[in-house]
């Protein structure tokens, strides 16, 4: 067997340090006081979309959960943001620095290790010690059965997933900026082989091991599988696995959709298929383009338009909240579960599914919603799922919507039958299932708590269909512990919740956005949306804002406030009053963090030769890059034709520009754009306004002669200057 980079590196294992705050043992902390009620938290759901023919459609009313057998297979070890060893829940909280252990009985904090680096994913071992990513200063943190610390430096940059060989020790840890995979020897330290090169997984979430397997979720597109030896090291790569594009109720390839935001997997244990939440984006076509270009000039010229404005119309990113020709709703972003293991029958996933399709209990007080409801509107941006493991229920929580929402995974396809939905705290991130199964815990990572779930009614959804409500739950968690308090400052604190939840109609209309919506951690998700001037993709914000006025891609902006009006809008939200707007700007500025460059690693280091040619060739004014792109911004905050306008936009602008008799006939529109930073190039493929340019190199040879003066350039200097430029 071919082994992958199979490398006999002792990983250093720095000195072990005694853990803060534990050396009492688990002994009782009191917790902070509660945090106070967001009155911006709405408990009625707004209508998710009504077809304008025909019957409604959506999904199927909910149907009875069945007792599973679990398959003969060996367990996934996956690490988690929250896990529970025996009574004990340990939570990785990255914004106090902190693991906090909490009791499964009393919910009772029982204690506190400071670990500091920004803890995201824990693994339980079978003897109670603890594994933990330390996203921000590349290592690992290994807390004992007395929690004392010893931290593994992993060379990693910004150490996101983790997953435990069941039968053997050894860790395996994922890279998220830089897509590498590694497996460590957790008895010695010992780097056993790492996934990179060919094999590099770009933005990996998620690991899971199973049947000799390793899974390893990127955060769009799909799941690839890789074969492990018998000492748990790499052998080949046996699978590239899609996630769903389309839900139930939509015809798959109609519309132009891609899958997005997959953070993690669960399985299912009756069959062993991997099911993995993401959403789903609809970002819309030329149609919608010119469409919502028509709607707005439209409106200019006779101060109305024929078109749905605003509230999730013709006009917004992929064209609003429409239904297609066939009477299927659309909607920019949905959420979804893709099954992975198991071929979907097309008799469930290829035509809708006649169901209502109106909002969830509007009386929050009552426990059932309306026959069928979809509740795949109110699963905006999923952190975490898990699996019952006696009843074919899967759960997951809902980070920007603040629910957790149940699927029945005993149908071909779970999301045809959501089960319900309950309201928790700020931000979830986490989920947990007591010994027994009867309780829910859910970690509500901007809250700093914990909620417990009643499951107990589940049990009763056994058997025959007629022993449960034909309606999907609407329902509340019972009770709730905090554990940590906040640390970021107010004004931070409350931009981080503007651009986190979804349900702010203020923000979004039919709550179907919110900023961190497409910007997970504040980054991009690769998406190119249709807008009424044309073709966008969706901008990296971390580390990318400050001083890079004036903003967009034609620079319409002078200040960043105005730039997120603008932004609402096009959501179809009623708009921030000014002290949200400064509170968002305040969590842009400051809250979210640059994005690491495995290019240049940690700390940063010094350019070798290649990088330094490349520097050289930047700041030659016969190549030209540095007379736009300048001092620390790297951009000089103009606008300029640089030959990228595509046929699609220049077709806008001329039917825009007849139609509202503005400009001169004679002339083609002059359409420029603002000159972007360059910071974080490494990350932001695709490139350009459009995304046309799919990495930097193509972006360079596209524009040789009119964006700077590369045509004259070698192979040797063009991988040179993109090399320098991947170091930014």
């Amino acid at each position: 067997m071919r082994r992958i980079l199979l490398a006999p590196l002792a990983l250093a294992l720095t000195a072990a340090l005694t853990a803060s705050a534990c050396q009492e043992g688990f002994m009782h902390i009191p917790p902070p006081e509660p945090p106070p009620e967001h009155p911006d938290r709405p408990l009625d759901v707004p209508d998710a979309g009504t077809p304008f023919m025909g019957e409604p459609m959506g999904v199927v009313a909910p149907q009875s959960a069945r007792t599973i057998e679990a398959i003969d297979a060996a367990p996934w070890h996956i690490g988690r943001a929250m896990v529970r060893h025996d009574d004990t829940l340990s939570i990785a909280d990255p914004d106090n620095g902190a693991i906090y252990e909490m009791a499964t009985d009393t919910m009772l904090l029982k204690a506190s290790t400071h670990v500091g680096g920004a803890p995201e994913r824990i693994v339980a071992m079978p003897d109670g010690t603890l594994w933990v990513t330390l996203r921000e200063t590349g290592e690992l943190a290994h807390l004992d059965a007395d929690r004392a610390i010893t931290k593994v430096s992993t060379g990693l940059v910004e150490p996101y997933a983790l997953a435990a060989h069941p039968t053997l020790p050894v860790l395996y840890v994922s890279g998220l900026a830089d897509g590498k995979v590694l497996a460590i020897n957790t008895d010695s330290g010992e780097l056993m082989g790492s996934l990179d090169g060919d094999n590099a997984i770009e933005r990996p979430r998620a690991l899971a091991i199973k049947d000799g397997e390793l899974m390893v979720l990127s955060e769009g597109i799909g799941a690839s599988t890789f074969d492990l030896n018998a000492d748990g090291t790499f052998d080949e790569p046996t699978a590239s696995l899609n996630y769903r594009n389309h839900n139930p109720w939509q015809f798959s390839g109609m519309m132009n959709r891609v899958a997005v935001r997959a953070n993690q997997l669960a399985f299912d244990p009756a069959t062993g298929d991997a099911l993995v939440a993401h959403m789903v984006a609809a970002p819309g076509d030329e149609e919608s383009m010119f469409n919502q270009a028509f709607a707005l000039a439209f409106q200019e010229v006779e101060g109305d338009s024929p078109f749905p404005m605003g509230e999730g119309g013709e006009v917004g990113y992929g064209g609003g909240n429409f239904s297609n020709n066939f009477g299927v709703p659309e909607h920019p972003l949905e959420g979804s579960v893709t099954r992975l293991g198991r071929l979907p029958n097309p008799a469930t996933t290829q035509g809708p599914v006649v169901a209502d399709f109106h909002d969830i209990a509007p009386n929050p007080d009552s426990p059932f919603a309306n026959p069928g409801t979809v509740v795949l509107h109110l699963m905006d941006q999923p952190m975490d799922i898990v699996h019952h493991p006696t009843l074919s229920v899967a759960f997951i929580a809902n980070m920007g919507s603040d629910t957790v929402v149940a699927f029945n995974t005993s149908l071909e396809d779970p999301a045809s039958s959501p089960l319900g939905v309950w309201e928790v705290g700020h931000a979830p991130k986490g989920l947990a299932l007591s010994a027994d199964a009867s309780r829910l815990f859910v970690y509500e990572a901007h809250a700093y708590s914990v909620s417990e779930i009643d499951l107990s009614d589940l049990h009763s959804w056994t058997g025959d269909q007629t022993q449960i409500p034909d309606k999907a739950w609407h329902r509340s968690s019972t009770r709730t512990t905090p554990f940590a308090s906040d640390p970021l400052p107010a004004d931070v604190s409350r931009g981080r919740r503007v651009f986190t939840f979804s349900r702010n109609d203020e923000l979004s209309a039919k709550h179907l956005f919110a900023c961190s919506s497409c910007h997970f951690d504040g980054r991009e998700d690769g998406v190119i949306w249709a807008i009424a001037e044309g073709p966008r993709q969706t901008p990296a914000l971390g580390g990318r804002l400050q001083g890079t006025e004036p903003f967009n891609w034609i620079g319409s902006e002078a200040e960043l406030q105005d730039n997120m009006s603008q932004t609402i809008e096009r959501l179809g939200g009623h708009g921030l009053p000014l002290d949200k707007l400064g509170d968002l700007e305040a969590f842009l500025l400051h809250g979210l963090k640059p994005i690491p460059n495995p290019h240049m690693g940690l700390s940063g280091r010094e350019l070798n030769p290649v990088e330094q040619l490349g520097k050289s060739l930047f700041n030659d004014p016969n190549v030209g890059c540095y007379a736009c792109h300048s001092g620390e911004t790297t951009t000089d905050g103009r606008l300029h034709n640089v030959g990228t306008v595509p046929h699609i936009e220049m077709e806008i602008a001329t039917i825009v520009r007849d139609f509202t008799g503005q400009g001169d006939p004679m002339e083609e529109p002059d359409i420029r754009y603002n000159t972007p930073t360059l910071r974080s190039l490494h990350y932001t493929a695709p490139y350009l306004h459009d995304g046309s340019a799919p990495t930097l190199r193509d972006a360079i040879e596209m524009t040789a002669t009119t964006m700077g003066h590369t045509a004259h350039l070698t192979s040797d200097e063009m991988d040179a200057l993109v090399a320098y430029l991947l170091t930014l």
